[in-house]
């Protein structure tokens, strides 16, 4: 289908981006995800993957922005590692 707009939720949007980076999703809590990148296959950009992917669901939450802001709907994103 041609220039069909796609309607994801931002739960599927952000598991995609996840997966793509090889990140897993530990744990999802509400709306919430804590996701690991490094386990269970360390890669030697694990921290980079990460932040590239916490980028790139910004962005694409963004684009989601009209329908989103309609609803209500906001995100942030918090890095971490050990």
């Amino acid at each position: 289908m041609s220039g069909a707009v796609r309607l994801d939720s931002p739960q599927t949007v952000c598991a995609e981006v996840i997966e793509r980076y090889g990140g897993v999703i530990a744990r999802q809590v509400g709306d919430g995800l804590l996701v690991n990148f490094g386990y269970p296959q360390a890669h030697e950009d694990d921290e980079a993957r990460a932040v590239r992917a916490a980028l790139t669901i910004i962005a694409a939450l963004l684009e989601l922005g009209s329908a989103a802001s309609l609803l209500g709907l906001a995100a942030s994103l918090g890095l971490t590692s050990i």
